[in-house]
């Protein structure tokens, strides 16, 4: 009987030192996780505030312009390298807003579309290589009415989505709105080279600054891609200032268009990463007004 009984506490031992060990293992990984979590919560607070930091260097920049004469790509502002600060890195990219087409003026103020902004973004979209049906959704989201384009979509369109939602008949807030327009997807507003967001904008002074637009904005106004060419020969050594535009432009076709040009810019869209080796980053986007200063749109990213 001793022999049985001694068998049992020795097996009820054993069970007992296993649970331990099972407790012990199982509060070590909950200990380790909680280590590890903690620490990421803490480089992911150090990123933020890198980026912070980041933002911050960025307005500094553009309340500090010293150039008076113009804004142009020859600027600090317009090209920051990244630099460490502390353990981290920052990255840094300011982006004229006012370089942009404002797709809000295609609308006129009577609520009719302008017609000299549709053939401006119908000769974007061309060189974009994107789809012709493109323009009428969009002018059918602005507009008031609820009477759809060729081609176009109102409230009945969107309505009948699997995942319906209202046709908003006015202007654009941000510019990622164009995302619910009919036939906008991701790689239409986002792709880095052709992207819409690279060439439109909701926040301008609806003046297109000559000296940072990109060639293909340049042209869609211009309807000139020789004249676009030679503006951005001209501004990387000589900018444009006051009163140059329309001299530029004069004794050509396009010089009716110099009135939709500026040579300064007021709004301006801000990018800043916080890297911290080996993966560890966060990024904020800002769009902001210099002058008077004013936050516009601010996102963590």
């Amino acid at each position: 009987m001793n022999i049985y009984k001694d068998g049992f506490v020795l097996i009820l031992v054993l069970v007992i030192v296993g649970l331990l060990a099972i407790g012990v293992v199982n509060y070590n990984y909950w200990v380790r996780t909680k280590a590890v979590s903690a620490s990421n919560q803490l480089f992911d607070l150090k990123t933020l505030y890198l980026a912070k930091a980041g933002i911050n260097y960025s307005l500094f920049l553009l309340q500090n312009d010293e150039e008076e004469l113009s804004d142009n790509l020859n600027e600090n502002w317009a090209e920051i390298e990244p630099f460490n600060l502390g353990e981290g890195k920052i990255t840094v990219e300011i982006i004229d807003e006012n370089g942009k087409i404002n797709i809000n003026n295609l609308l006129s103020k009577d609520g009719k579309i302008d017609t000299t902004y549709e053939g401006i973004l119908k000769r974007l979209f061309a060189l974009l290589e994107l789809e012709k049906n493109l323009l009428p959704p969009i002018c059918d989201w602005l507009d008031a009415d609820g009477t759809p384009l060729p081609d176009g979509a109102e409230e009945d369109y969107y309505a009948n989505l699997s995942s319906p939602y209202s046709c908003k008949n006015d202007s654009l807030d941000t510019i990622g709105e164009l995302i619910m327009v009919k036939g906008i997807d991701e790689e239409i507003l986002y792709d880095q080279g052709k992207g819409l967001v690279n060439f439109l904008t909701v926040t301008s002074d609806n003046k297109v600054n000559i000296n940072t637009a990109s060639v293909e904005v340049l042209e869609a106004i211009l309807d000139d891609s020789t004249l676009a060419e030679k503006v951005i020969s001209r501004r990387e050594t000589e900018p444009f200032a006051k009163g140059e535009i329309s001299k530029f432009l004069s004794g050509t076709e396009a010089s009716k268009k110099a009135n939709l040009f500026t040579y300064k810019s007021n709004f301006f869209s801000l990018r800043a990463r916080g890297e911290i080796p080996p993966h560890y980053q966060k990024g904020i986007k800002a769009v902001v007004q210099r002058n008077p200063l004013k936050i516009l749109y601010y996102k963590i990213e």
